[in-house]
């Protein structure tokens, strides 16, 4: 209050905020430094195909992230890098996409492709390759994560060998229910026939009733 009355205090005042306040302000800023484009953050490092795959750590250091080209625009053709992620990452979480089939994260010795999601257990450095050809537009980012619940994402081989598996049950089912109608099919035939059979040798049997009852009276007609 002394300093709004006073102009030579007022002055004083707005000095030492130009002089103490605003240098600190920016030394606070510059000391946090910039937290995306980075080539090393939280423990990982690319270690090859610098400036193309980048480090982020926007989430905070202790949860880092590395990101496509250009995340989350296009990613560029013909590019790769490799990922370090160091000691203290087991697992990481996937999102984005990827061209299916041509553009690859290789994870733990398993190419992932396609649709990016769920959890993933990581051993070893993490390798991204792109062809030649028109990439997708959102391009792909991996966080490092905690395991999962549950097992979400599937590789293109895992799906594909589930479809298969699937395949072959469905047909298994179809040859059953196959076997099974043809067989109600024959019972009903072989119950048939036995009617058939049966009410044949009835007719015979009164056939034979009748002829030898015509015969008995025939014989009784001639002895009279």
């Amino acid at each position: 209050s002394s300093c709004r009355s006073n102009s030579s205090c007022s002055i004083l005042c707005i000095s030492m905020k130009t002089k103490w306040v605003l240098p600190l302000i920016f030394a606070i800023q510059t000391a946090a430094g910039p937290v995306r484009n980075l080539v090393s953050g939280g423990g990982w490092k690319i270690v090859k195909g610098k400036g193309k795959c980048s480090i982020t750590i926007e989430h905070g250091v202790e949860n880092p992230c590395a990101v496509s080209p250009h995340y989350p625009g296009r990613t560029p053709a013909e590019t790769s890098c490799e990922i370090d992620l160091g000691k203290k990452t087991n697992w990481v979480s996937l999102h984005g996409r990827s061209e299916q089939w041509f553009d690859y994260l290789t994870i733990s010795g398993k190419r992932y492709s396609g649709i990016m999601s769920g959890g993933v257990k990581t051993t070893g450095n993490i390798k991204w390759t792109s062809d030649f050809w028109m990439e997708t537009s959102t391009g792909w980012k991996i966080c490092k994560s905690k395991k999962p619940a549950l097992r979400i994402l599937e590789s293109a081989k895992a799906k594909h060998m589930r479809l298969l598996k699937a395949a072959k049950e469905r047909a298994l089912r179809r040859a059953k229910a196959m076997r099974l109608r043809r067989a109600r099919i024959l019972a009903a035939r072989k119950k048939k026939w036995a009617a058939a059979r049966k009410a044949a040798r009835i007719r015979a049997a009164k056939k034979a009733a009748a002829k030898r009852a015509a015969a008995k009276r025939a014989a009784a007609k001639r002895a009279a």
